[in-house]
């Protein structure tokens, strides 16, 4: 291996590390607990208790669907959006500007989805011109829960 080759290999191995300690590692960890009973003896009862229990599959369904969800919608959204930056005259500006929202902390964005939903909120008082007075389940609806999840999975 020349020099040129070895100083494009250098290149991979923080990645590597970081791979290899952060997610590889963690899930590594997180398998072999998952053998292991209470006493730390090796066991095959949490699987069994997992397959056997109608709450735990539901739960899981559930999670795959919202993923499933959330990505399709955040695809939905994305490769328009970014078709459409890329024809703009100032691409590098509304590049930024869709990129800016992602800097702001998880918590904040939390926050601003629950003032923007809640029963005094913009979505609440847009209803209400026409008509639709308060509602207070605005906080529990697919869209309301599911807008949040689209924006943090964009970010």
């Amino acid at each position: 291996m020349n020099r040129r080759q070895f100083a494009n290999w250098s290149y991979y191995v923080p990645y590597g590390l970081w791979i290899g300690l952060f997610v590889l590692a963690p899930v590594g960890l997180i398998i072999y607990q998952s053998f292991l009973s209470l006493n730390h003896h090796f066991t095959l009862a949490n699987y069994q208790t997992y397959f056997e229990s109608k709450t735990y599959l539901m739960m899981t369904v559930n999670s795959l669907w919202w993923a499933f969800l959330i990505t399709a919608f955040t695809l939905l959204i994305s490769y328009p959006a970014a078709y459409y930056i890329h024809q703009l005259k100032h691409r590098q500006l509304w590049l930024l500007l869709t990129i800016l929202p992602t800097w702001i902390n998880l918590l904040l964005k939390a926050y601003a989805f629950i003032g923007i939903f809640s029963q005094s909120g913009v979505v609440n008082q847009f209803l209400q011109v026409f008509g639709i007075g308060p509602n207070r389940f605005c906080l529990r609806t697919l869209a309301s829960c599911s807008w949040p999840l689209i924006f943090r999975f964009r970010s």
